[in-house]
C-alpha cells in the first residue's frame, strides 16, 4: 500500500520530467545545479 501511496506521487513527477526532458538536459549541460533545480 505504501508503494502505490509512493508512486502516485512519484508519477506526475516522472512524467512532467520527461515532458521537460530537453529542457532539462540543455540546462544541465550548462550548469548542472541550474538543471537540477530546475527539475
Amino acid at each position: 500500500m505504501k508503494k502505490l501511496y509512493f508512486f502516485s506521487l512519484f508519477l506526475p513527477l516522472i512524467i512532467w520530467a520527461k515532458t521537460h526532458k530537453i529542457f532539462i538536459v540543455k540546462e544541465e549541460s550548462r550548469n548542472y545545479n541550474a538543471g537540477f533545480f530546475v527539475f
